[in-house]
């Protein structure tokens, strides 16, 4: 959700309605990370800042498996107004604000989106038996009914945080070995990037926002 936007649902909510101060909340977070990604990318390449008076705004973004050197990798991929950036969600410490490791980046100037035609030399994609994907969803369909368990039981935090966290473990393992169809993104430079993605959906969706 891009900051411009967040900015108009501000100014049109009254400061007294409850949604102000979440709006407020989101609004910082968003800048934030817009901040980061700019102080990253920024010392890199002069060329990159956006032009004097424009504003980069998030298009898009979502969790993705890339395929590298023949291992899935979990990325958090953004499409911006103006680059097409690839993220590493840090792991957090202490309960701090999410850090990401920018991996690699392309100007929308320069990047152009590849279907997987079975012609092309079709990458080796490590595949998971759809029993083990029947097994992950069953464990994580089992620790979402003992978090609920021990809330109504007025267990221990400690207890209840604990789950959450093996179930965030369990969803980005299945989140990481789900995705079985390949698209690509290439740079004009030459180097192409493959990443998995579960639907065709999925797929018409990216191509049409990166156009």
């Amino acid at each position: 959700r891009s900051t411009l936007v967040l900015h108009d649902l501000l100014k049109h909510t009254p400061v007294s309605h409850p949604d102000h101060p979440l709006l407020q909340d989101a609004l910082r977070i968003s800048q934030n990370f817009l901040s980061s990604i700019n102080e990253e990318i920024t010392p890199r390449r002069q060329s990159m800042t956006v032009k004097k008076g424009e504003h980069r705004q998030l298009l898009q973004d979502s969790f993705m498996v890339e395929l590298v050197e023949g291992a899935r990798k979990l990325r958090h991929v953004f499409l911006f107004t103006d680059l097409f950036l690839c993220a590493k969600l840090k792991k957090q410490i202490g309960g701090k604000s999410q850090q990401y490791d920018c991996k690699w980046y392309i100007p929308l100037t320069d990047l152009s989106f590849q279907m997987v035609d079975e012609s092309e030399a079709v990458p080796n994609i490590p595949l998971v038996p759809d029993e083990e994907l029947d097994a992950m969803k069953i464990k994580i369909s089992q620790i979402k009914n003992d978090i609920q368990r021990e809330k109504r039981a007025n267990k221990g935090s400690k207890v209840i945080e604990r789950l959450k966290k093996k179930l965030s473990e369990q969803e980005s393992l299945l989140l990481l070995m789900s995705p079985n169809m390949a698209f690509r993104v290439h740079n004009r430079n030459g180097k192409s990037y493959t990443f998995l993605i579960s639907s065709d959906y999925e797929r018409a969706e990216w191509r049409e926002n990166i156009r």
